[in-house]
């Protein structure tokens, strides 16, 4: 991706410091699968850097990301080393309707959980969501178990077509969640053929 038309104070050297963002004005352009896109966004906190003895780690207590759709929190940290990089992130959302929720979530070729949630899931709200990454991004999605992927959603309202061969499931509330490849459902309430 290509930030442009970020502010940021900088303090440090080569081999530490950090990023304080107060910045309204930034634009991300990234490259998606259907189109090269670009996103009005705002951020704000601190990034910190530190040399290590094969790279750098960037790390945040708390950085915020917020656009016309979405705001998300992160804490954690990436490490880079040469072409490695490991991620140990935790990233929580403010509610936001599931289509737009699932339209935020990246793209990978190896693991298409937003093309299943896009084709199965429709209408609600995420009155939150939280997600945990922990691993090589190189390995993901984990399916060796050496690394960490989970995201949970606490859901209202949404309809879930698991499959052309069950029936949809409307008016749903209680908590989606995904570890890896798998995925666990837990309803409160909701309606199959209107009952």
């Amino acid at each position: 991706p290509v930030i442009s038309g970020l502010s940021a104070r900088i303090q440090g050297n080569v081999d530490n410091g950090r990023i304080t963002f107060s910045d309204e004005n930034a634009v991300v352009e990234y490259s998606s699968v259907e189109a090269r896109e670009t996103l009005p966004i705002a951020i704000n906190g601190q990034l910190s850097w530190a040399a290590t003895n094969t790279g750098y780690i960037l790390f945040t207590d708390k950085l915020g990301l917020r656009n016309d759709e979405l705001v998300t929190r992160l804490a954690g940290s990436i490490g880079i080393s040469g072409k490695c990089c490991y991620i140990d992130m935790i990233a929580e959302t403010d509610p936001i309707g599931v289509d737009t929720f699932i339209r935020h979530i990246p793209y990978t070729k190896s693991f298409r959980l937003r093309d299943w949630l896009q084709k199965s899931v429709r209408d609600g709200q995420v009155q939150q969501a939280r997600a945990v990454f922990r691993g090589n991004t190189a390995a993901f999605p984990f399916d060796q178990h050496v690394g960490v992927f989970e995201l949970a959603l606490d859901v209202s309202g949404a309809s879930l077509e698991y499959s052309p061969r069950w029936p949809v499931i409307k008016d749903i509330t209680g908590q989606v969640g995904f570890a890896g490849r798998q995925m666990i459902i837990n309803i409160a309430s909701g309606k199959i053929f209107d009952a």
